[in-house]
């Protein structure tokens, strides 16, 4: 034991081999990364010149964001927009439809998958991808109607589907029964009283005075306060017509969205012009 113990001591006196150095690697050089340019504004002849597209998010990370978000709207979301002018329970003539017309779009519209929705949820989309049935539709009425209207046409569709319809109400302060008759519909929450004009019988156009484009839009908005407890965040243009001031108008007023029934190709949303984060 003794003699093992002595010469493992002196083995372990002796110099050990030292390794040889070992090469550190370099680090290769970081090749830089060139980004994919984003896709510009939407462009389409279709487009009159005045018509331009519109960015509403103009934050290209937020814009990404809204877009991939899962719980947003995904790519490829649509809105139909749909606008009846006047449904005859007779024979129909010039814009208006029959009933059984509107029956055949109604329940062609449920089989494609199309779901109605509200002009709050339509402004929501638009500016923020906030999230819409893949197939949405947008119902727009024009003009003043009695409950009865409603209530025969559009009403049957609320109850089976849950499907609201917008009305494009003419603001002047008359009739005060009709007020009241839709002021009662407001509040049931499935008519969405949205800007008709307020004298409405004349058609916005370049020619327009800013003081006259105020009191039609103004004056519809005050008058739907007054009467629904609401405001009204769309307008849609009597006649279709409307201008570059007018939007403009319209945008510092308040208004979100704007439809008109002069068609243009894509694009007849937003006060004269269209885009949304979904589209």
């Amino acid at each position: 034991m003794t003699a093992a113990f002595g010469t493992a001591l002196a083995e372990s006196s002796q110099p050990t081999a030292t390794s040889a150095p070992v090469d550190t690697p370099i680090p290769t050089a970081t090749v830089p990364r060139t980004p994919p340019a984003l896709p510009g504004i939407f462009q389409t002849p279709l487009l009159k010149p005045e018509d331009l597209p519109r960015t509403y998010v103009t934050d290209s990370c937020q814009y990404l964001k809204n877009k991939w978000d899962p719980n947003k709207s995904a790519p490829g979301t649509v809105v139909m927009v749909i606008m009846y002018h006047g449904i005859n329970k007779g024979e129909a003539s010039g814009n208006d439809v029959t009933v059984g017309e509107h029956k055949k779009i109604m329940d062609s519209l449920y089989e494609a998958g199309f779901q109605a929705i509200t002009m709050q949820q339509m402004a929501d989309f638009m500016y923020d991808n906030t999230k819409i049935p893949p197939r949405s539709v947008l119902l727009i009425v024009d003009d003043r109607h009695f409950a009865e209207y409603f209530n025969d046409h559009f009403r049957p569709y609320h109850e089976q589907w849950g499907w609201s319809v917008i009305n494009a109400y003419i603001g002047v302060d008359e009739r005060t029964d009709l007020w009241a008759e839709n002021a009662a519909l407001s509040a049931e929450g499935w008519v969405d009283y949205q800007s008709h004009g307020y004298l409405h019988n004349t058609p916005i156009s370049e020619g327009s005075t800013d003081e006259f484009i105020t009191s039609e839009m103004s004056g519809a908005i005050t008058s739907i306060q007054k009467y629904m407890n609401k405001t009204p965040i769309a307008y849609i243009w009597p006649g279709g017509g409307f201008s570059k001031r007018a939007a403009e108008i319209g945008v510092e007023l308040g208004y979100k969205l704007g439809f008109t029934v002069n068609p243009r190709g894509t694009g007849d949303v937003q006060l004269g012009s269209a885009g949304g984060c979904g589209q």
